[in-house]
C-alpha cells in the first residue's frame, strides 16, 4: 500500500503527552499556513486570508481537546507503535476537515495516493469530529470529496481546495464516476437598500442534481447548458427555508431576486433539509459559472487557470468500481492535469508516491 511520507514525522515524536501537544501545535501551524496560502492565491489580501482561515479553523483549542481525547481512547487497545501510528494518521486527517467549512457532511472521502482512503478507523475518528451524511445524498458510500497532492517549496500536502481548470481537467480524464461536480458556499448579499441580508448560497455545477435523491418540489433545476462558461445563466434553485420564509409559500417561480452584484431568475425549490453537503443552511443554489460572471469574473480566464482556487470536488464513483481503482483514476488524472499544468509554465508539481 502505497503511503504518505510526511506522516514519518509524526512517529518520531516524544512518545510522552508533551510530544502530542507539540506535534499538534505544529501541524496546527501547518494547515494554517496553507489555508492561508490557498486563500491568498484566490485573490484575498493578507489580512482577510488570515481572518477566514481562522473562521474556518473555528475553536482552535476544542481542536487539541477532540485529539488528545482521541489519543487517550486509544491507550490500552492497542500497541504503543500501532497507536502512535493511527494517531498521526488521524490527527492529519481531522485537521485536513477543519481546513474546510466546519460541520460539512460526507460519508467517504477519497483520496489521492495516500494509500488510508479505505482505511476504517480512520473514517470512524473523522465521522465521530465532523461529519454526518448530508440528507438526500443518494449513495454516500460512494461518493466523496477528491484531495490532490502537491509539493510547494518543499513542502508537501494533500488540499481538496482547487480551480476550474483542475476540475476540468478530473472531469475530462476519469472513467470511474457517474458524477463529479465543483462545489462551495459563498456569503452573498440578497435584497435591495435597507431590507439587504447576508445568506449563504451553494455555488456548483448541473452533476451536483444527480448525487442527490431530492427533486424540486416547485420547478426545475439549473441544467449543464446554464451552467456554461463565461458566463452561464443568471438562474437560482430556492432551499425550501428560504422559500417559506421570503415568499410565504408563494409561487416563487419566475420571480427575480438581487443575490450579489446580479438579479438572478427563480426556477426551482428545494425539498426541506435539504443543504447540499452541508450542514449550515443554504438558502438557494447557483450556477458557478453565473456565479464567477456576475462577480466580475466572466471577462477573464477563470475557467482555465490553475491559479485560482476557491471550492472543492465532489466524485461519485460507478456501482461496479471499487474505491481502489476509483483512487488509481482519480491519480491517474492527476499526474496528467499536472503535466498540463508545467506546460503552462507554472512552477507546482504532484507529489512522487513511493510504492511498496
Amino acid at each position: 500500500m502505497a503511503r504518505f511520507p510526511g506522516l514519518r514525522r509524526f512517529m518520531r515524536v516524544e512518545r510522552d503527552g508533551a510530544g502530542v501537544a507539540r506535534a499538534v501545535d505544529e501541524e496546527l501551524r501547518f494547515h494554517f499556513d496553507m489555508a492561508m496560502r490557498d486563500l491568498m492565491s484566490s485573490g484575498l489580501s493578507a489580512d482577510e486570508a488570515r481572518r477566514e482561515a481562522e473562521r474556518r479553523f473555528g475553536d482552535v483549542q476544542r481542536t487539541r481537546e477532540r485529539l488528545a481525547d482521541i489519543d487517550r481512547a486509544r491507550v490500552g487497545q492497542e500497541r504503543r507503535a500501532e497507536r502512535w501510528s493511527a494517531f498521526a494518521q488521524d490527527l492529519r486527517y481531522a485537521l485536513r476537515g477543519i481546513r474546510r467549512t466546519p460541520g460539512f457532511a460526507a460519508a467517504v472521502v477519497l483520496t489521492l495516493g495516500l494509500g488510508i482512503g479505505a482505511n476504517a478507523a480512520m473514517f470512524r475518528i473523522v465521522d465521530q469530529l465532523l461529519f454526518r451524511p448530508p440528507a438526500y445524498l443518494a449513495a454516500p458510500a460512494r461518493t466523496g470529496r477528491v484531495y490532490f497532492q502537491e509539493t510547494f517549496r518543499g513542502k508537501r500536502s494533500a488540499n481538496s481546495y482547487t480551480g476550474y481548470r483542475r476540475y476540468l481537467d478530473v472531469r475530462a480524464n476519469t472513467h470511474a464516476f457517474d458524477a463529479i461536480t465543483p462545489y462551495t458556499v459563498n456569503q452573498l448579499a440578497v435584497g435591495e437598500g435597507t431590507q439587504t441580508k447576508e445568506l449563504k448560497f451553494g455555488i456548483t455545477g448541473a452533476d451536483f442534481w444527480k448525487m442527490f435523491d431530492a427533486k424540486p418540489v416547485l420547478g426545475r433545476f439549473f441544467t449543464a447548458a446554464e451552467d456554461m462558461p463565461p458566463k452561464g445563466s443568471r438562474v437560482v434553485v430556492l432551499s425550501y427555508g428560504f422559500w417559506q420564509t421570503e415568499f410565504g409559500g408563494r409561487n416563487p417561480i419566475g420571480q427575480r431576486i438581487d443575490i450579489g452584484p446580479a438579479r438572478y431568475t427563480v426556477i426551482g425549490v428545494m425539498p426541506p433539509r435539504f443543504n447540499g453537503f452541508g450542514d449550515d443552511p443554504v438558502a438557494g443554489f447557483l450556477p458557478m459559472s453565473a456565479q464567477m460572471g456576475a462577480s466580475g469574473n466572466g471577462d477573464t480566464d477563470w475557467y482555465d487557470t490553475y491559479n485560482m482556487t476557491w471550492f472543492e470536488i465532489f466524485a461519485r464513483r460507478k456501482p461496479a468500481v471499487t474505491a481502489a481503482a476509483a483512487n488509481a483514476d482519480l491519480a491517474r488524472a492527476q499526474q496528467l492535469s499536472y503535466r498540463r499544468m508545467a506546460s503552462t509554465g507554472k512552477g507546482w508539481q504532484p507529489i512522487t508516491i513511493a510504492q511498496p
